[in-house]
C-alpha cells in the first residue's frame, strides 16, 4: 500500500475532549472523549488504549477531506447530542518517533466548528509533545486525501 505525508503543526484546542475547556453554550459539552469511549469501544477496537483528549494538527491553509473511513459510530453521547464520528487509522511522525492512532473525525454538525485545515489526533500519551512542534502525518491516499 502506498502511503502519502501531511506536515503540521500541534495547535491548542477548544479543551472539550479534555475536559479542560467547555462548551460556552451548554456546559455538558465537555469531556467528550472519555464519555464518548462507551459508544465507539464495540465498533473500534483501539479505542480503548487513546488518551483522553485530541492532538489537534493545523495543516493550513491546505484542507483535507475523508474518503473512506475505517470505522463510522453514531450515537447520543450527551442527552440531545446526536453526532456521527469517522475514524481512520493513521501514523503521527513527532520528534523522530512513530505514533499509530486515528484521526477522529466528528461529522459536521453541533460542535465540529473548526474547518477541515485542523486533524485531531487521537493516540496513547505523547511524551513531550506540545503546541507549536513540526509532525508529519502518514495516511493512505485511498481513505483521505489534502486538499
Amino acid at each position: 500500500m502506498d502511503f502519502e505525508y501531511i506536515n503540521g503543526r500541534i495547535t491548542r484546542g477548544r479543551g472539550i475532549a479534555s475536559g479542560r475547556g467547555f462548551d460556552p453554550n451548554n456546559s455538558r459539552i465537555t469531556d467528550s472523549i472519555r464519555k464518548q469511549k462507551p459508544y465507539f469501544e464495540g465498533i473500534v477496537p483501539e479505542i480503548s488504549k487513546v488518551f483522553n483528549g485530541t492532538i489537534n494538527i493545523d495543516i493550513s491553509p491546505r484542507e483535507f477531506e475523508i474518503l473512506r473511513p475505517d470505522y463510522e459510530v453514531s450515537c447520543e453521547w450527551e442527552k440531545e447530542i446526536y453526532e456521527k464520528f469517522w475514524f481512520v487509522r493513521t501514523i503521527l511522525h513527532h520528534d523522530n518517533s512513530l505514533h499509530v492512532g486515528l484521526l477522529y473525525y466528528p461529522c459536521p454538525g453541533y460542535l465540529k466548528k473548526h474547518k477541515n485545515t485542523i486533524i485531531e489526533f487521537l493516540a496513547d500519551w505523547i511524551v513531550g509533545i506540545k503546541i507549536d512542534d513540526s509532525v508529519t502525518i502518514r495516511y493512505s491516499p485511498e481513505q483521505f486525501r489534502i486538499i
